[in-house]
């Protein structure tokens, strides 16, 4: 009997070193996603995990209700077990939750465990499933990752056009504040453009248009003539590639 109870504590001491490394990925804000040559100039789903047990588990019934009968992947062979199965997972997580909020002996680290299962395994099956619908269908990416009470990041996402233009404290300076995509990289940098003619492509391109890249997601833009309309963009230059441009935004100079 004393055996088997210094046995379980073993059990309990390997699982939770084999899952301190998972906890930091799992329950620090965690996004599931990398950045790759293929991926940076598309739209990337991901599931962003709070950290909370109880909201990442509420939020993944949520995606298995959101998913399940959904017209965007009605076609998807497997889907159906697929889902079950992610169902079956948040179930378990649940369970298992549950046990460790009573302070269960062992508890927690099974806990964890379900949690890992759940959160990186099974939902990245569902998170490539949407990403390749998304992929195949650009023009409504958006649309279809909010379907599956997933979000999108980078070229055409949300997080790609969170950018602004505001006066700069002098006449004739305008201030560009950029938003980066989601990375892991720590190598990166804002490769800025500006025109007064948008309509024409190469203007983008001409030497006196130059605006300095930079490191951070802001930079000033002076010396540009009053009164007139002028026109910016921004990409992030990655190891992995060169994101789409943004949007085009303009502000009035003054």
């Amino acid at each position: 009997m004393k055996n088997n109870y210094f046995k379980q504590i073993w059990i309990n001491i390997l699982l939770r070193l084999a899952c301190r490394k998972v906890n930091k990925a799992v329950h620090q804000n965690f996004i599931m996603m990398s950045i790759t040559k293929e991926s940076v100039n598309r739209p990337v789903v991901v599931i962003k995990f709070t950290g909370n047990h109880n909201k990442d588990i509420m939020r993944g019934f949520q995606i298995y209700k959101c998913m399940k009968g959904n017209k965007w992947f009605a076609n998807i062979p497997g889907i159906d077990e697929l889902l079950e199965e992610y169902l079956a997972g948040a179930k378990k997580y649940e369970k298992a939750q549950a046990k460790a909020a009573l302070r269960t002996r062992g508890a927690a680290a099974f806990r964890d465990v379900a949690a890992y299962n759940f959160c990186w395994v099974l939902s990245t099956k569902l998170r490539t499933i949407v990403q390749g619908v998304c992929y195949g269908n650009i023009g409504n990416a958006l649309t279809i990752a909010l379907s599956a009470n997933m979000d999108l990041q980078g070229p055409g996402g949300r997080s790609a056009q969170q950018w602004s233009l505001k006066k700069g404290k002098l006449s004739g300076s305008v201030k560009l504040l950029g938003k980066l995509i989601v990375t892991k990289s720590k190598r990166y940098c804002f490769q800025w453009q500006r025109t007064m003619t948008p309509d024409i492509p190469e203007s983008w391109y001409y030497s006196s248009n130059e605006v300095f890249p930079t490191l951070g997601g802001s930079t000033l833009v002076n010396g540009l003539s009053i009164g007139t309309e002028v026109f910016f963009r921004f990409r992030i230059i990655l190891p992995g590639g060169i994101t789409d441009w943004s949007e085009v935004k303009s502000i009035i100079v003054t």
